[in-house]
């Protein structure tokens, strides 16, 4: 049974994908851990079709095979929770500030995560869930569950 249950947002993943600093370590841990069942990791289906245009610099069709193939290689560790009718009529009826931001905790909520990654927390507040960067999961996990992540040696 995985440990933790997590929507990522989209920059996260782009964070693991483009090996970005100073993000990279922790978020590649948060994937591998995802890819052994460690961590039941979740994305939306509007955040896979914003990964695919990014990944294909806008929509370039030349790119756009490799950035298919990426989104595959994700799917393999990564569940996706679809984006509807419903979910957007909830969206709309809610007073929020950044409606990207809402829809990420509503999704969050929906799967019954434990956290909402993302460098935004701000931007995602909410006392239905953690909300917290890659950090912070380590840091919840050891305080919380006796959990140490902080030793594991990743190869390259």
């Amino acid at each position: 049974m995985a440990e933790a249950r997590m929507l990522l947002d989209t920059e996260v993943v782009l964070d693991f994908l483009f090996e970005r600093e100073p993000h990279y370590r922790p978020t590649r841990l948060i994937m591998i851990a995802g890819r052994v069942g460690e961590f039941d990791l979740w994305m939306t289906s509007t955040q896979m079709m914003d990964l695919a245009y990014r990944l294909s610099d806008g929509g370039n069709p030349a790119l756009m095979p490799r950035a298919l193939e990426r989104l595959r290689g994700l799917r393999t560790f990564i569940r996706v929770q679809g984006v509807g009718d419903t979910e957007i009529d909830r969206l709309l009826a809610s007073n929020c500030e950044d409606p990207a931001a809402q829809l990420l905790v509503n999704a969050a909520v929906d799967i019954k995560a434990d956290f909402l990654v993302t460098h935004n927390a701000q931007a995602c507040k909410t006392n239905l869930l953690t909300v917290t960067d890659c950090e912070g999961v380590f840091d919840w996990l050891r305080d919380n569950r006796e959990i140490e992540y902080e030793d594991v040696e990743i190869s390259e």
